[in-house]
C-alpha cells in the first residue's frame, strides 16, 4: 500500500502474528529484506514499514513471496499473476506527490531482544557481531537461521555440509543485500576464507 509522497507499507492479514514480529521478505532468491511488523489494531492486520519499493521490481518477475518470522512461521504465497498488479501499483505510486503530501514517519525499526550468547559474525576481519545476539530458524531448508544484534544482522543458508549466507551490511539496514558467500561448517561455526559466522549457544 503507498501513495505517491508516502512511505511503502506492506500488509499482511491473517498471518497469525502476536504483537510485533520482526520477519523477512524474499522473492525467488533475490535479496532479502528485514521489516518489523506492527499489529494495525483497527484493520486486524500487521503492517510492514522498513521494506523497500524494490519488492515490487523483484516480484513482478518473480514466481513466490516468502515472508519467514524469527520463529521460522513462513507464509508462501504465488506471484504467477502479480505482474499486472504490481506495474499498475507503481504506476500510481511513483507519480509526483502533490505539495500537500508529507512523507509519513513510521515506527523504527528494533532489534529483537537477544536469546543466545557468544554470537559472532565476522568478515574481513572486522566482528559485526560478538556476544549476545537474537537467533531463529530461517525458511524451509532444516537447520538455516538469522541472527541479529548491534543494527546487524545475516541470514545463512544451510545445505548439508555447505552454506551459503547474506547479510546487511550496513548498520540498521533493513536489506541483506550483501552475499557472505559459500561457507563449510568448522566445529559450531560456518567459515569462508573471509567470513566467520558463529551462531553462539542458549
Amino acid at each position: 500500500m503507498g501513495a505517491p509522497g508516502k512511505d511503502f507499507v506492506a500488509f499482511v492479514e491473517n498471518g497469525n502474528f502476536d504483537g510485533t514480529v520482526r520477519a523477512s521478505w524474499r522473492v525467488d532468491d533475490k535479496a532479502v529484506q528485514m521489516s518489523n511488523g506492527h499489529p494495525e489494531d483497527y484493520f486486524g492486520w500487521h503492517g510492514f514499514y522498513e521494506l523497500s519499493p524494490q519488492i515490487l521490481d523483484d516480484g513482478k518477475k518473480g514466481k513466490k513471496l516468502e515472508i519467514a518470522d524469527l520463529d521460522g512461521k513462513t507464509i508462501a504465497i504465488s506471484l504467477a499473476d502479480a505482474a499486472a498488479p504490481f506495474s499498475q501499483f507503481q504506476a500510481c505510486f511513483n507519480k509526483p506527490a502533490s505539495k500537500t503530501e508529507k512523507a509519513s514517519n513510521y515506527p523504527a525499526a528494533k532489534q529483537t531482544p537477544p536469546n543466545r550468547k557468544g554470537c559472532v559474525l565476522e568478515v574481513d576481519g572486522r566482528k559485526a557481531i560478538d556476544g549476545a545476539c537474537y537467533w531463529g530458524p530461517y525458511g524451509s531448508m532444516d537447520g538455516s537461521f538469522v541472527m541479529e544484534a548491534n543494527g546487524y544482522f545475516a541470514i545463512v543458508e544451510i545445505d548439508k555440509k555447505t552454506a551459503d549466507g547474506w547479510w546487511n551490511e550496513t548498520a540498521g539496514s533493513t536489506h541483506a543485500h550483501t552475499r557472505l558467500g559459500e561457507m563449510e561448517r568448522d566445529g559450531k561455526c560456518w567459515k569462508s576464507r573471509s567470513v566467520r559466522v558463529c551462531a553462539g549457544e542458549k
